[in-house]
């Protein structure tokens, strides 16, 4: 399991002759394909895998049930690039966020949003973002990079490790049933690495999460958005703030692509199963769009 003091916040370095390939990023079939390659059956992918997913280790010498040579091998190739926690800011409502801090010195954020039976878990698809909502702190960051598959799912291993390192002396729901992709960055601009991330979360060799469970948010990539509901199950929100093309467009720049007509007809087609629904978010400003 992580180190507590590594879920805690305590800081962490890398060593210059350290991997930089992070073994979070690799499918299932790409796990296999490293074993296959270091000549070891391919079933020890799935025993790396519940070390990684299940158990949370941040070292391959914690793998006890995979052979020394194995282990080793690991590591000559590998680094498990769990985020470090820079700091946790805390809430009188029990709400947590986490500054994570990357292996390139990035930092994100994730929060952790506790409610009745519920802990919804945010995370980040990108350092910063490119689209530029004049409400969002994150737009003024510009896009600095986006996340890697591994860098998406690292954020839940280590909150998940800060959850339980503090269920004892921290009021709430003790583990996370949920998860949304609305944190900083826009998770469709970085599709590749979002829809990886939910790979991993959601499949049974990986964290085993339930897609019912996951939200992906967008301003209105429309292209990506049908892709979106194509290839997994999540649910979508979309981040709406007007309904008008003029307001909407000064708010929110995409709309000058994707006008929120177009939006709102794509919204209507998209293929969503029985009993889905698509959940619209909709910021407050006063004075510019909170009239009847």
């Amino acid at each position: 399991p992580v180190d507590a003091r590594d879920a805690a916040g305590g800081r962490r370095s890398l060593s210059p002759t350290m991997p930089t390939r992070d073994i979070l990023d690799l499918s299932k079939a790409e796990l296999e394909a490293w074993c296959e390659g270091a000549g070891v059956p391919t079933y020890r992918a799935a025993q790396i895998a519940v070390w990684l997913y299940r158990h949370g280790v941040g070292d391959f010498a914690a793998m006890k049930n995979l052979p020394a040579g194995l282990r080793e091998a690991l590591a000559a190739d590998f680094r498990i690039g769990l985020p470090e926690v820079a700091s946790v800011s805390r809430s009188h409502d029990g709400t947590r966020k986490l500054l994570l801090r990357l292996p390139d010195g990035a930092t994100v954020e994730s929060v952790l949003i506790p409610d009745v039976e519920r802990l919804t878990l945010c995370v980040s698809t990108q350092v910063g973002c490119a689209m530029g909502c004049a409400f969002c702190a994150t737009a003024t960051l510009g896009l600095k990079r986006h996340l890697r598959r591994g860098e998406i799912v690292g954020q839940l291993l280590v909150a998940r490790a800060l959850v339980t390192a503090e269920a004892d002396t921290h009021e709430g729901p003790d583990r996370i049933s949920n998860m949304v992709f609305m944190g900083m960055g826009e998770p469709l601009h970085n599709y590749a690495g979002t829809v990886g991330a939910i790979d991993t979360l959601t499949a049974d060799w990986g964290v085993d999460f339930s897609h019912r469970r996951i939200t992906v948010s967008t301003v209105g990539l429309l292209p990506e958005m049908q892709r979106l509901l194509a290839d997994t199950q999540v649910n979508l929100a979309v981040s709406l703030t007007a309904i008008d093309q003029d307001s909407r467009r000064e708010l929110m720049p995409v709309s000058k692509k994707y006008p929120v007509e177009d939006l709102l007809a794509t919204c209507r087609t998209l293929p969503l199963p029985r009993r889905k629904r698509i959940t619209f978010e909709y910021v407050m400003l006063a004075g510019v769009n909170d009239t009847p």
